[in-house]
């Protein structure tokens, strides 16, 4: 429309579709839980083929998951989700955070 004036801001765009705080969103709540070792384990047995395990950082933590060592319905997740919402260069290796995110989409 002609003469209108429309705003992309994240707000309006909020607004418009009635998004709420990021707060509410389960992701997010996921990625600052602490989780015990039952819990990555249950996690973990959902995303990763049998006998694969997770890839850890030097200082022992659970760091990420070869895309390669992933359930196909985790793996097809996991990349839909890098390539609409969480861009990275690198969609072999299934940080934490995305982890998280992928096993709240199951």
């Amino acid at each position: 429309v002609r003469g209108v004036e429309i705003s992309y801001t994240p707000d309006v765009i909020d607004v418009v579709f009635n998004f709420r705080p990021e707060e509410h969103c389960s992701v997010v709540q996921r990625r600052r839980r602490s989780y015990t070792d039952e819990q990555y384990a249950m996690i973990f047995h959902e995303l990763a083929l049998p006998g694969k395990d997770w890839r850890y950082n030097r200082s022992g933590d659970r760091a990420r998951l070869q895309a390669t060592e992933m359930e196909p319905l985790a793996k097809a997740w996991a990349r839909w989700f890098v390539r609409n919402f969480e861009c990275c260069s690198n969609e072999t290796e299934v940080i934490m955070a995305r982890c998280h995110a992928v096993y709240a989409i199951l």
